[in-house]
């Protein structure tokens, strides 16, 4: 959370690569797409750095699973197409 009540996200494994901007009185400037509520505001970082010129982009958020992860079990229940179909729809 910043001074003034904004709140940055990251994935936390960028979280511990760009610990040495993430401490309390260090100058920070991020890049992102953010969303105002009625709690405050949320900045989802896509680029961070201690100056306008020195940010590094953001990477990726980690799968959850390994590679080798084969989704979720159907038990022989068909949902939805197959990998590889294309659908069309109308507007």
């Amino acid at each position: 959370m910043l001074e003034d009540g904004r709140i940055i996200r990251l994935p936390p494994h960028e979280a511990e690569r760009f610990s040495a901007l993430l401490t309390q009185g260090a100058r920070i400037f991020v890049a992102g797409e953010g969303a105002m509520t009625s709690f405050g505001t949320v900045v989802e970082a896509r680029e961070i750095g201690d100056s306008a010129e020195t940010m590094k982009v953001i990477g990726p958020k980690k799968p959850k699973h390994g590679p080798d992860h084969k989704g979720p079990k159907h038990h022989g229940k068909k949902q939805g197409p197959e990998h590889g179909e294309k659908q069309a729809h109308a507007g």
